[in-house]
């Protein structure tokens, strides 16, 4: 038994990089040739210190049913490297066999970090939601489905994550039944892997424990840390407490935290914040830490203490300084287990709840897998602070099965759309042909045969009572003119009759600001209480992160007060003083309106959606515009710069991160230092232009 002082985690701090890993005998420049990759991709790789794969890399990407087309799953811990096999394989498709590939991914996070690195290539490619790519694809006027080669789906086992999970099953339905491409799916925490395989066209299973950095698994209870693999103490904490931290978590901080990062998660976001203030108000920290955040007027640091109430930008700045060890600890929800790629060093799990649902294997495994990445760190180490009575379940969840990965495509709004987008594609042309695209294709039809055979005629009812489809000889299924505009709007079919009247147009085009200051009226919320909406209604729902849903059709006029201050050119500053909510609620909010790369998803639905109903010409005319207008409610500092012939929007950030903020201050700079300020982004020529 020893105590902290004495021990100071010494069987912590002695894992290291296994001296036997299993490294491919042959070298990364022979691998890439076998596949007849081209030399360059090998200097690139070299670039980024990637010269060797490990043994199970090699082999994989050795296998010969790979190679020929055959789909997989590969099923490894976090950091084994899945990522490096998916990056070959799409090279090779798009290098060597000239087909193009898609890969999905489940996090607005990881889509904007791979937007991000892709930055300088902004002309070149695009970002959307997957199911509005793969319908164009699929739609019998698209040219370009026989060209798609190999689909990488990360995460696979969000299949059964709930409404996401839903829309990814119907991606690859469709893929599945019309373009047959080769799918590799990659997840770490996949259990009834049989069914999975089915879904997936019988596809060969990849899988190993292997894992390049050691994990070392304890869990505290009192003063003991002890071993998840033996349930033994291995490290005495002591008696004494700081009363303010009663949970002993600077223990668990101190010994690496001058050199190492560290991610708490909590259960909820008010759970986050407290810690965080916690950890602030005790933690003395070097003066080069500090020089990041703003002081307040007792010389004190404010920290944010919850990365959701940032912006985007704002939150991008955060990872990076906690990538390049700057901030040395955050909090946050389980959400940023698998939303963010952000290694440490430690991962402590303050309750091994999340909200109030105790915590599975599946969201433990994503937490941890956090801790000790291949080449940022020689090791890794996770923590699960308990109570007594938590111990016994803790130890049945961690060395229990892994929870199924349980189809979500249940809900009949979700089978409403899902079925009108197989008629609509022509997919499914007749009753029979729905009946086995939906047992024999889908995960739902796999684990729930007798539910599709109870659902399915009652799904078409439906569709056919609002008029989606008709059907035709008994049997032949066919989508009306209104059920192909909202297939073509990417509208679920509740959505798309509700929108087919025409008051949706009056509504749009009657001015908000009619003879009203409201500005002044926000403040008195006025305009909210003859609405019968009361600030009680607001504070419930700003209160949580933005989820659009029956119970806040109150907030939606809120909203839409908010939008109306930033389409008059307020700053998201403004607004969110004005409105009494952070600005990274704001931002979220508008997440749900506008696509990664700030084009307004609802209403490029409504215009296509208006494109298919000649009724509706004029909404086809007027919201090009409207579209336009709103999309720069997003960026309004960079407006302004975005007026300058070629300048878009990464374009206009970079110049605004450099202190160009107007036209004017460009119009004044001397070429050379313009050229220098930006670090060769532009050369003399191209920055004399912009100047002239």
């Amino acid at each position: 038994m020893a105590s902290l002082n004495s021990c100071d985690f010494s069987n912590l701090n002695d894992i290291s990089i296994n001296s036997s890993l299993p490294l491919c005998q042959r070298s990364f420049f022979e691998l890439l040739m076998d596949l007849e990759l081209p030399h360059e991709i090998a200097e690139a790789y070299k670039s980024r210190k990637i010269e060797t794969l490990y043994e199970w890399q090699d082999e994989c990407l050795s296998d010969k049913r790979l190679l020929d087309g055959e789909n997989f799953i590969l099923s490894l811990p976090t950091s084994a490297g899945k990522t490096l096999v998916a990056e070959i394989l799409m090279l090779r498709e798009t290098l060597v066999l000239k087909r193009n590939c898609i890969m999905i991914v489940p996090f607005v996070a990881i889509v904007q970090e791979l937007v991000l690195s892709l930055s300088k290539f902004e002309h070149n490619f695009d970002i959307c939601k997957a199911n509005v790519l793969i319908n164009s694809l699929i739609d019998p006027a698209s040219r370009l489905s026989s060209n798609i080669g190999l689909v990488i789906v990360d995460e696979l086992h969000m299949l059964g994550d709930g409404f996401r999970g839903a829309h990814l099953e119907m991606c690859l339905t469709k893929l599945l039944r019309k373009i047959n491409p080769q799918i590799v799916g990659m997840s770490a925490t996949l259990s009834n892997l049989p069914e999975l395989q089915r879904f997936l066209g019988d596809a060969h299973v990849f899988t190993t424990e292997f894992r390049p950095i050691e994990l070392k698994q304890l869990f505290k209870v009192g003063s003991s840390l002890c071993s998840v693999e033996t349930e033994k103490e291995e490290v005495d904490l002591g008696s004494k407490r700081n009363p303010e931290d009663p949970d002993g978590i600077f223990l668990l901080l101190n010994p690496i935290l001058n050199e190492r990062s560290i991610i708490i998660f909590c259960s909820s976001k008010e759970y986050c914040q407290n810690t965080c203030r916690l950890i602030t108000r005790n933690i003395h920290q070097k003066q080069g830490l500090l020089s990041p955040f703003r002081f307040n007027s007792r010389g004190e640091v404010t920290c944010r203490s919850c990365i959701q109430d940032l912006t985007a930008e704002e939150r991008l700045h955060v990872e990076a300084a906690f990538k390049e060890g700057v901030i040395r600890v955050i909090c946050s929800t389980s959400t940023l287990a698998a939303g963010v790629n952000l290694p440490c060093r430690r991962v402590i799990i303050r309750t091994p709840y999340v909200g109030r649902a105790r915590l599975t294997k599946g969201k433990y495994l994503q937490m941890i897998g956090r801790a000790g990445r291949a080449g940022l760190d020689r090791r890794g180490e996770s923590i699960v602070m308990l109570k007594e009575a938590e111990r016994i379940w803790f130890m049945e969840m961690v060395k229990g099965p892994m929870e199924a990965c349980n189809s979500s495509l249940e809900d009949a709004y979700l089978l409403e759309a899902f079925y009108l987008d197989l008629i609509a594609l022509k997919v499914c042309q007749s009753i029979e042909d729905l009946g086995d695209t939906m047992l024999n294709s889908t995960l739902y039809g796999i684990q729930k045969k007798d539910d599709v055979f109870f659902q399915l005629n009652a799904i078409l009812d439906r569709l056919r009572e609002k008029e989606m489809i008709t059907v035709k000889n008994s049997s032949q299924l066919l989508p009306t003119l209104k059920g192909s505009a909202t297939f073509n709007a990417n509208l679920n079919p509740n959505r798309g009759i509700v929108f087919f009247s025409c008051f949706h147009l009056i509504f749009i085009v009657i001015p908000l600001d009619v003879q009203l200051n409201f500005s002044a009226r926000i403040r008195r919320a006025s305009p909210l209480k003859s609405m019968g909406i009361t600030k009680s209604d607001i504070g419930r729902q700003v209160g949580k992160d933005y989820q659009p849903d029956k119970k806040s059709e109150k907030l939606r006029v809120y909203i839409a007060l908010m939008l109306h201050q930033l389409w008059n050119e307020k700053t998201l500053w403004d607004v969110s003083k004005m409105f009494d909510v952070s600005r990274g609620w704001i931002q979220n909010m508008l997440q749900f309106l506008f696509l990664i790369t700030g084009n307004l998803h609802t209403c490029r639905s409504y215009k296509r959606f208006a494109e298919k109903i000649p009724s509706l010409w004029p909404l086809k005319i007027l919201l090009p515009e409207f579209l336009r207008k709103l999309t720069s409610c997003s960026c309004q500092e960079l407006v302004s710069l975005m007026a300058i012939d070629y300048v878009k929007q990464s374009r206009a950030q970079l110049l605004y991160n450099q202190g160009f903020k107007t036209v004017q201050s460009i119009a004044e700079t001397e070429p050379g230092f313009l050229v220098k300020a930006l670090n060769g982004h532009l050369n003399h020529y191209e920055t004399k232009q912009r100047i002239h």
